[in-house]
């Protein structure tokens, strides 16, 4: 099967910032988006038919889940329902407030946010999937940590020779749940 793309890590998901820090100003994902229409159309590298689809918001063509539909070639998407990069980089939340119950309340609600940005994804054919509920960016490919008793490696190529409609999907939806996490931070859920 090729050619193929992978996406490991961010399948950016925009859901409404964290505003319970006192940083103030944009979040930085909508920071660096203003940052990026201000170099005008003729800058914007995306799919031409996102772009032509998309009109006056084609920049939001840059995010994965809104250019997906315009894509044709097969794709393996490894993803974390709690991409640290989302969370701590593009929604503004402050790490060190991470034990913080309002904290880990909003990052829980990510599970909503990526169960719908991935619905296209999840439905089409010839799309593979990985995805944890681990506290993570990007997935390791060496062996640590599995989900349905297989790597991501094992998953790849599971997709890659035998099925190209494999999705393993772990099904918890709160932070910290995942059975075999490699988290990127040291995170345990605590109990109140």
């Amino acid at each position: 099967m090729y050619p193929i793309g992978i996406i490991n890590g961010a399948w950016l998901v925009l859901t409404e910032p964290y505003m319970y820090n006192n940083r103030g100003g944009l979040p930085p994902v909508a920071s660096q988006m203003d940052e990026i229409r201000k170099l005008g159309d003729d800058a914007l590298r995306v799919h031409p038919k996102c772009k032509e689809g998309m009109g006056k918001d084609a920049i939001l063509c840059l995010i994965p889940y809104v250019a997906f539909p315009f894509i044709k070639t097969p794709i393996f998407i490894a993803q974390s329902y709690f991409d640290t990069h989302t969370i701590f980089a593009l929604h503004n939340v402050p790490i060190e407030d991470l034990l913080n119950p309002m904290v880990i309340s909003y990052i829980d609600r990510m599970y909503d946010a990526t169960t719908a940005a991935l619905q296209l994804a999840i439905g089409r054919a010839k799309t593979g999937m990985y995805l944890t509920s681990c506290l993570e960016h990007l997935i390791p490919w060496n062996g640590m940590g599995t989900v349905q008793a297989l790597t991501l490696r094992e998953a790849f190529g599971r997709w890659y020779f035998e099925d190209p409609s494999t999705k393993i999907i772990e099904e918890c939806a709160f932070v910290g749940c995942g059975v075999d996490c490699v988290n990127d931070f040291d995170f345990k859920r605590p109990t109140y």
